[in-house]
């Protein structure tokens, strides 16, 4: 069993909307492995960049940008994104990240304050878990790119935060 399969028994529901960011009770492992991953790829990144500054900006300029865009990733992994009134609109989520991402399954839970779903990965392809909180009036949703073995894929963290706020955008103007 992945950690990721029983979810709202892992997540903290009221810190993780607090924070804005989804806090796990349990199954650190997986995250800690992202964020080590990250560290060490910057670490080579930054260390390549220097020695590169030594030779050429041509070198140094992209392994920057890598670096950056590692940081960004790390940091936009488990952000949470508001989606105003979303509590109103918990049917109309559903609907829309079933149409929009047709190939993830609804996963059940016990607590109504949490949605999830999910498309494990393959073996080319990587796998997707959306996460929706729900407080007394409002949404959140984060997404997750799963990598190999469903862990989470720490190059993916901009492009997640960039679909969610798409998502938040498109719902809270709904009426």
């Amino acid at each position: 069993m992945s950690a990721i399969e029983n979810i709202d028994n892992e997540v903290d529901i009221k810190t993780s909307i607090a924070t804005r960011r989804l806090i796990f009770k349990t199954g650190l492992f997986d995250l800690f492995l992202a964020y080590l991953i990250d560290t060490v790829l910057i670490a080579i990144v930054l260390d390549a960049a220097w020695e590169g500054y030594k030779q050429s900006v041509l070198i140094t300029i992209p392994l920057v940008a890598l670096g950056i865009w590692l940081v960004l990733n790390a940091i936009l992994l488990t952000k949470l994104v508001k989606i105003e009134g979303g509590r109103k609109k918990r049917e109309v989520i559903i609907k829309l990240i079933e149409r929009e991402f047709a190939n993830l399954e609804m996963v059940p839970t016990d607590q109504e304050d949490i949605i999830k779903f999910i498309k494990y990965t393959q073996l080319f392809k990587g796998g997707k878990m959306i996460t929706i909180l729900f407080d007394s009036s409002d949404a959140y949703i984060n997404i997750i790119s799963l990598g190999r073995n469903d862990s989470y894929s720490p190059f993916h963290g901009w492009f997640n935060f960039v679909l969610c706020k798409e998502k938040a955008r498109a719902l809270t103007n709904l009426r």
